[in-house]
């Protein structure tokens, strides 16, 4: 996984905009054979034609622009979901929270839940079950970033 986050003018929050990346040979479902037959199957993943998935963040909506070290904040970012080559608009309800790292430098924990519904329709990527089941046409995402400063140089 990789990405970054881009702060706004004057390095305020509101206004960010970034991207973070996932290798689809990642995602895993806790199950071996299941795990390699969602990466691999036609009507799946798909990881040699489409070997990452995207969210690109065109904005961070936030109330105010104080951030401070162990207060969590809600916000939204707002952008774009790619999977399989086909790009959604969406809108992530998340929250930060700035934190001292062991070095004694900030860190910022982004976390946060969403949910892509339409799999067959919109991705092309057809579940367990059959067509009128509702849990096999839906997937959901958890994550926990933990953002660091760029580090410039080797």
């Amino acid at each position: 996984m990789r990405g970054e986050l881009f702060f706004g003018e004057g390095g305020l929050l509101s206004d960010a905009k970034g991207y973070f990346e996932v290798s689809v040979v990642d995602v895993t479902m806790g199950e071996p054979d299941l795990d390699d037959s969602i990466r691999t199957n036609a009507v799946f993943l798909q990881s040699s034609k489409y070997p990452t998935s995207r969210y690109e963040i065109a904005r961070v909506r936030v109330e105010g622009d104080r951030v401070v070290v162990r207060q969590r904040m809600s916000v939204t970012l707002e952008g774009a979901f790619e999977l399989k080559g086909v790009s959604v608009p969406l809108d992530v309800q998340a929250t930060i929270e700035p934190a001292h790292a062991v070095d004694g430098s900030v860190e910022l924990h982004l976390a946060g839940a969403f949910e892509l519904e339409n799999l067959r329709e919109t991705f092309h990527i057809s579940g367990p079950g059959d067509e009128t089941d509702a849990a096999g046409n839906r997937m959901w995402f958890n994550f926990h970033f933990v953002l660091v400063p760029k580090q410039n140089g080797p």
